[in-house]
């Protein structure tokens, strides 16, 4: 976060945790999620890479609550691709 090519917006290094509602559950609950985001700012400006913006992606459909986005800064859309798996006789070459 220190890097100089960094993503910093505002002089903030920017973090983003991928997916807002796997993290909550990996935590152990909202919570404790917020414990570790806040750690994650405090040792983000004890080893010098000043303060965090720190974004969550949901998906489209999955709006969080209140309680669930108070220690970020922003939120973002993730976008989630239907699994289907490509048959190889179904697969064309450009001619």
């Amino acid at each position: 976060m220190k890097h100089p090519s960094y993503l910093r917006v505002d002089d903030r290094a920017v973090f983003k945790i991928h997916g807002l509602h796997f993290f909550i559950k990996d935590c152990g609950g909202t919570k404790q999620a917020h414990e570790w985001i806040e750690t994650l700012r405090r040792i983000a400006r004890e080893q010098g890479a000043g303060e965090l913006a720190i974004s969550a992606g949901v998906g489209p459909a999955e709006m969080p609550d209140d309680a669930s986005v108070v220690a970020l800064d922003f939120v973002t859309t993730i976008w989630r691709f239907p699994r289907r798996r490509c048959k190889p006789n179904r697969i064309r070459t450009p001619i």
